[in-house]
């Protein structure tokens, strides 16, 4: 076997100042750079999460949180100050050298505060990668309460550092066309087709 150090943590827990807890996580496995660790620096090189529960939100003025199952939000703000909020991390001392964080059997909801009935949930499976300079994250999830059968979409991302500019990407199987409609205004026409819809867009974010 090679010689990479390993941890396995359980129930991770990481709290505000005031108490408020950020992030929950059931279990973590992580990989760490064996020649910071020599130095007596906590570095990982790939993370493994287990279980987790992430929860991305718009809220009635149009800002997003992103929610990594604690109370409070890891992230707020504009779509392009989210960006700027998770540059930044990845940016920082502890995660700088991360190569990838993977999530398996991760719980995913997304909700909109504007549009209650685009409410989405389902289980999926989260890459996100770096290199010097680009950040990149796939998510791929099977959608529950279609009622068309098992539905399932897969998300895309991509920005480069230092900027908050990012391309994104979604791609939907065999989602009821029904559902669909509620995910925007311009989608609502077809809320009177009773039938699984597939397709996918792109859009960029400035």
């Amino acid at each position: 076997s090679d010689l990479v150090p390993r941890v396995v943590l359980k129930d991770v827990e990481i709290a505000t100042a005031e108490g408020a807890r950020v992030l929950r996580l059931p279990r973590l496995r992580v990989r760490l750079h064996g020649d910071a660790l020599l130095s007596g620096r906590f570095e990982p090189k790939s993370v493994v999460l287990e279980e987790a529960t992430v929860t991305l939100e718009r809220t009635e003025d149009g800002s997003l949180g992103l929610q990594l199952g604690g109370e409070a939000a890891l992230a707020a703000g504009s779509p392009a100050e989210v960006i700027d909020a998770i540059d930044r991390a990845f940016a920082g001392p502890v995660l700088g050298r991360i190569e990838r964080v993977e999530a398996e059997r991760l719980r995913v909801t997304l909700s909109d505060a504007r549009r209650p009935a685009a409410f989405v949930d389902g289980v999926g499976r989260v890459v996100l990668a770096q290199d010097a300079n680009t950040l990149t994250l796939g998510l791929s999830m099977q959608i529950e309460g279609s009622g068309t059968g098992p539905a399932n979409a897969e998300m895309t991302f991509s920005s480069r550092k230092g900027s908050s500019a990012a391309a994104f990407g979604a791609t939907v199987r065999n989602l009821a066309a029904e559902k669909l409609a509620t995910q925007a205004a311009a989608l609502q026409w077809l809320s009177v087709l009773d039938a699984p819809i597939s397709g996918s867009f792109r859009t960029n974010i400035d």
